[in-house]
């Protein structure tokens, strides 16, 4: 699954494929790890004195500094060549490594991410965040034992972070514990409150559950009420429920707010077909019938002809 549909569906109910992203953006986000909040360790910025003129050394460049903001920013490529040269350096901090394992993970060098989550464990054995950031590892790597230990001890180490709480629930929904999953999604909320990554995520796992009620009251408390209604859309729509799908995806075009004829174009297409494109202006600016060809070659036969779902053109 790409990272473009799980801007706009839930996760299927067959096995699910973890996911890297994790920005909602748009209505409709599948369910997700949550990361970008945790990239590194929390600890004071060293202080600095004030350098002598003659002593240019404090002038140098905090390169972990600068991979941490990096990262902050999805550029982990960029990151890693910031977090090398620290090490160069003679850097050798926890932080340094977390971020680098956090870096070569995202860029899918699984082997040398775990070495150097694991230089991190050594310095720091109970640092929560390496735990949490080595247990995503783990699971993408299908060592299902290793991750879980990982996750407990973060939780355990932490209980406050209610995104530990959140990756965790989303690894046991993601290997069918969804009763242990929708403890850990609740308790993650009950710690950040407006966490629309757990929001999304305690739904999908209340839709598995059959609890379809809860799942809509959830959404309508924390969502608006055409991504509440779409997102509920896809739930049913992925389990195998397309009366009421269609009857939620109305119901979001009907609560969509206001808006020009061209963007609801674009609304009703995603929700025939979620891989279609938020934005098509490009394509329109280009010279000749663009638009109209990858419309009708590339999404069209990958929607259903169904009356109430067709966009008006």
């Amino acid at each position: 699954m790409t990272t473009e549909s799980s801007a706009r569906c839930v996760k299927r109910w067959g096995p699910v494929v973890l996911l890297l992203a994790v920005s909602l953006l748009a209505p409709g986000c599948m369910g997700a790890w949550q990361k970008k909040a945790d990239k590194g360790v929390h600890t004071p910025e060293a202080v600095r004195k004030s350098p002598e003129v003659w002593d240019t050394s404090q002038l140098e460049p905090d390169h972990t500094a600068l991979a941490r903001d990096l990262v902050g920013k999805g550029f982990y490529d960029v990151a890693l060549v910031q977090l090398k040269t620290a090490v160069e350096k003679g850097a050798s901090g926890v932080e340094t490594f977390n971020l680098a394992g956090v870096c070569t993970r995202e860029t899918g060098e699984s082997a040398q991410s775990l070495a150097y989550f694991k230089r991190a464990l050594a310095l720091e054995p109970d640092n929560a965040s390496v735990n949490n950031n080595i247990a995503i590892l783990y699971t993408l790597m299908d060592k299902t034992k290793d991750a879980r230990r990982h996750f407990s001890r973060a939780v355990a180490l932490d209980p406050a972070r209610g995104d530990y709480f959140n990756n965790f629930g989303y690894f046991l929904m993601a290997h069918g514990d969804n009763t242990g999953a929708e403890a850990l999604f609740r308790q993650a909320l009950a710690l950040a409150p407006s966490n629309e990554t757990a929001v999304n995520n305690l739904a999908i796992c209340l839709g598995r559950q059959d609890k379809d009620s809860q799942a809509l009251t959830l959404l309508m408390d924390h969502q608006p009420a055409e991504q509440a209604f779409y997102n509920m859309g896809c739930i049913y729509r992925e389990g195998n429920d397309p009366v009421r799908a269609r009857a939620m995806f109305e119901l979001s075009r009907k609560n969509a707010p206001d808006q020009k004829i061209k963007s609801q174009k674009v609304f009703d297409r995603q929700v025939m077909n979620p891989n279609a494109p938020a934005d098509s202006a490009p394509a329109e600016g280009m010279a000749g019938d663009v638009a109209h060809t990858i419309y009708t070659k590339k999404y069209l036969p990958g929607m259903k002809a169904d009356n109430a779902l067709k966009s008006k053109d």
